[in-house]
């Protein structure tokens, strides 16, 4: 659900009592807020008021993440840091959110139902089944529940998160689901609540015990406007030996990306764009259409009803699907 609106940048509270253009000064907040919170990760009724603003971190970063942006063209030749530039100019100009959907959610959404995060799916499947929330979110969650929990109860409407990457082009991270999202422009307005994160919070920001490192996290964050710096900062190691048609997946596959986390909802009139991997596709063309004759597993049936279900939607035009 969307956060409700404040009068401090709409949408976005702020830290207590810290200044955004000094991102020594949210951080202490940070520190202080931390020392004296209990995350709740037993999967109760969430975070209490006073944790800390994850989109402010990311604009109290915006200076810091300038300067590591020229230091790191500074110790470079001539030829690298124009490489470096160039990079961060292509990411600019083409870094958009997106979401990888696995065809039962996108069929779903499609349908008219909104994405759900966690916990609304916790929610929903204990409604239906009668169970208990914190006993389906903690096996949906498996051997990372503490970890999820922790990080999201570190931070305001953390419960709220939704998550994407940063996409740059190509069909995003499909171990997380074959169709790739494109959001609209406005989830990246300003005024919006949206972060980017150098890595993977779950794992890169939170340990086995639940702790959150905040501190390399504060470091790590960017708004929309400076996600270039960002991903410049996180790959200028490697560019010198990444060809520019690889850049793409470089930002976001498989082998890593760059987080986005935010607050507002997604539904089916959010898509400017639905990608999937040509082979992946003409995979599923040829499980629903190759042989009407065939006798298919409940599985194969039930991801050949999703499969037309999309196809629809590009036929009738409310979707824009692209092979990729």
């Amino acid at each position: 659900m969307p956060q409700p609106r404040g009068e401090h940048r709409r949408g976005v509270p702020p830290c207590a009592g810290s200044d955004l253009h000094n991102p020594d000064a949210c951080l202490a907040e940070v520190d202080k807020t931390m020392a004296t919170s209990n995350p709740d990760v037993s999967g109760g009724p969430g975070p209490k008021a006073g944790r800390i603003n994850l989109f402010d971190l990311a604009r109290a970063n915006a200076g810091r993440l300038q300067a590591r942006y020229a230091e790191a063209k500074g110790g470079k030749s001539d030829s690298a840091a124009k490489r470096i530039e160039e990079f961060a100019a292509y990411v600019l100009a083409n870094g958009r959110i997106s979401v990888n959907m696995r065809p039962s959610t996108l069929a779903d959404v499609l349908h008219g139902k909104a994405l759900q995060n966690m916990y609304e799916h916790a929610q929903e499947m204990a409604a239906l089944s009668g169970r208990e929330v914190a006993s389906v979110l903690r096996e949906r969650l498996g051997e990372y529940h503490d970890r999820r929990l922790a990080f999201e109860d570190s931070f305001e409407s953390g419960r709220q998160f939704r998550y994407g990457a940063l996409n740059t082009g190509g069909a995003g991270c499909v171990k997380f689901g074959i169709f790739c999202i494109l959001l609209k422009p406005e989830y990246a307005e300003p005024e919006k609540p949206l972060a980017y994160v150098m890595g993977d919070s779950l794992t890169e920001y939170t340990d086995a015990t639940g702790k959150v490192d905040l501190e390399r996290l504060s470091k790590d964050v960017s708004t929309h406007s400076h996600r270039q710096y960002l991903a410049a900062a996180k790959h200028v190691n490697v560019l010198e030996n990444v060809e520019q048609h690889q850049w793409a997946a470089l930002v976001c596959g498989d082998s890593g990306y760059i987080e986005a986390i935010f607050l507002e909802t997604v539904t089916c009139q959010s898509f400017v764009e639905v990608r999937i991997q040509a082979e992946e596709y003409d995979k599923l063309f040829r499980l629903s259409f190759e042989d009407f004759g065939r006798k298919l597993s409940e599985a194969e049936r039930a991801l050949c009803q999703c499969f037309v279900t999309v196809l629809r939607a590009a036929q009738n035009k409310a979707i824009d699907l692209q092979r990729v």
